[in-house]
């Protein structure tokens, strides 16, 4: 169930930072560090 809701919340991040106009590189480096810090 864990896994389920930090991949829901990982997509929701995503669309929220492609909306910011981030390059793909961007996003991948902002989700590593959101990943590293949970």
């Amino acid at each position: 169930m864990n896994n389920i809701n930090n991949d829901y919340i990982t997509i929701v991040s995503k669309e929220s930072l492609l909306a910011l106009g981030l390059t793909d590189e961007e996003i991948e480096y902002i989700l590593i560090i959101f990943e590293l810090e949970l």
